[in-house]
């Protein structure tokens, strides 16, 4: 899978949700407002964000930054998105921050923040995408990064055909980039988050 065909899945998959959606949570697929909010809040336990630069791969509508402010965050913000729809509505309800359209294994090279983040990103991606997405967060950030992921360790009924990926193989694959790392699979039976620190 290459970038494009990527850009096609996600918009094929969030177009007619953003169209139709109730509220914040239901445009960007989350099932429930609790399930976003609990990810939200276990990437947002990487580090001290409250004067901190951050940038989110896979930025949405501003879901995250919303949390991120709700919980002190005075500090600098971009957000990154491949669709322009999502783009839109995140400079809609945060005119403050910077949003980019487009994608991290694209972007400047000089682009770089404190904390690089992304939450509910990958499950569209294929697994030599998502491992290269990775690869370039950690080196992008100046102190550390994170990300979520469906977990292969829910029960083998509850996978579906989005990307499920094994924490330990992912902790394994972050291991070549820093042995400073920390896995968390308490909060979701279905989902996993590695921080990855300088």
């Amino acid at each position: 899978m290459n970038i494009e065909e990527l850009g096609e899945k996600v918009r094929a998959y969030y177009e007619p949700r953003l169209a139709s959606a109730k509220d914040c949570y239901e445009a960007v697929g989350y099932l429930a407002p609790e399930i976003a909010r609990t990810r939200h809040a276990i990437i947002c336990e990487l580090g001290d964000f409250s004067s901190a630069s951050v940038l989110e791969v896979g930025c949405g509508i501003g879901n995250v930054l919303t949390y991120m402010k709700e919980n002190g965050f005075e500090g600098d913000y971009t957000g990154l998105d491949l669709m322009p729809e999502m783009i839109a509505q995140a400079r809609q309800r945060h005119p403050e921050a910077r949003f980019i359209e487009g994608d991290l294994l694209q972007m400047k090279n000089g682009e770089s923040a404190d904390y690089v983040i992304a939450s509910g990103v990958y499950q569209h991606a294929s697994k030599e995408l998502f491992h290269r997405s990775v690869a370039a967060m950690f080196q992008r950030c100046k102190v550390a990064a994170a990300f979520n992921m469906f977990s292969m360790w829910c029960p083998a009924e509850s996978r579906n055909e989005y990307l499920f990926a094994d924490p330990l193989e992912t902790m394994e694959f972050c291991r070549q980039f820093t042995s400073h790392l920390i896995l968390r699979h308490e909060y979701m039976p279905h989902d996993f988050t590695i921080y990855m620190y300088r």
